[in-house]
């Protein structure tokens, strides 16, 4: 049924809509601060609903401290990497810089938590356990370098909150999700390549959010990018 592949390009789907919500309020509040208010709204959501699950169970000591290095590697250094750039330069060019900043934190990520999701760990509980970790990380970080004058950051207005909290749910309580549930069937390599596919999807999203056209190499690159993609999807030989 090709679950896995099908689950690795739904978390590449929802990490472009998430982006695109996140241009905002990462703009406005900063890449640290804007991805600490996401990660623990989205921690929250995910543990409760993980709760209710009840998949917590299938979490050990060994995928406790797998999953914790994978949180650190992939969402908190690499989440932070990425709306940085967002940040600066918008979400159309975030997707050529995504893929050199944060492509490689995803990758090693995915390679750390691929053999714990493959004995059957719940894939919501450990999507919770990931962000929650990341969470507390950059929570310590802001306990030991708070900043000197408070009433110069931005206040988080109920705007800027609904936005952050619609880009993690989708971005990441989804995204994650499914990127796991992707790992417990999938091959590495092959989840890893589909999962990286959020740049051909903003092209779209872009174009009907801002009614702008997206320029004709960007389509060439996209274009380039699905047929790898198909290749590697139908197991055709490039050559």
């Amino acid at each position: 049924m090709y679950l896995a592949e099908f689950s690795a390009l739904a978390a590449a789907l929802c990490w472009s809509c998430g982006g695109l919500f996140s241009t905002t309020p990462a703009r406005t509040l900063g890449a640290v601060r804007f991805n600490r208010l996401r990660l623990i709204i989205v921690s929250l959501t995910l543990i409760v609903m993980s709760l209710f699950g009840g998949g917590w169970q299938t979490l050990n000591a060994e995928a406790f401290w797998v999953l914790s290095l994978s949180s650190i590697i992939g969402i908190l250094i690499g989440d932070t990497l990425m709306f940085a750039t967002l940040k600066r330069l918008g979400p159309r060019r975030t997707g050529i810089i995504f893929g050199l900043l944060s492509a490689l934190c995803q990758a090693i990520s995915l390679i750390i938590a691929r053999p714990i999701m493959a004995t059957g760990v719940d894939a919501l509980s450990a999507s919770a356990l990931r962000v929650g970790i990341s969470a507390l990380a950059l929570i310590a970080i802001l306990f030991f370098n708070r900043p000197k004058d408070r009433h110069l950051s931005t206040p988080l207005t109920g705007k800027l909150l609904i936005q952050t909290g619609v880009s993690g749910i989708i971005g990441m309580a989804l995204g994650v999700t499914f990127l796991l549930f992707a790992l417990t069937e999938g091959e590495v390599g092959l989840v890893s390549t589909l999962s990286a596919t959020s740049p051909i999807f903003i092209l779209p999203i872009l174009w009907i959010a801002t009614r702008e056209r997206p320029a004709s190499g960007a389509w060439v690159g996209a274009f380039l990018a699905v047929f790898g993609i198909a290749c590697i999807f139908l197991k055709m030989p490039l050559v």
